[in-house]
């Protein structure tokens, strides 16, 4: 499944079962434990957090192209 544009609401329409498979994919532990909403949660902040790494690795990557051009 591609994370990088799922809602809370196509979150909000998968089974338990199926949320706790995409969290165990996107590396939550103990995925059991947790209620629907708070897996939709947990994987909602995980896109988030994978984003913003995405983000500032992108930005090493292109400062490091940068300075080393020539």
């Amino acid at each position: 499944m591609n994370l990088d544009q799922v809602t809370s609401n196509e979150l909000g329409s998968k089974t338990l079962t199926q949320l706790r498979d995409i969290a165990k994919e996107i590396g939550i532990k103990s995925v059991s434990k947790y209620k629907k909403n708070e897996l939709i949660e947990l994987i909602n902040e995980n896109i988030k957090n994978e984003d913003n790494n995405k983000s500032e690795f992108d930005k090493s990557v292109d400062e490091f192209i940068k300075n080393n051009s020539n």
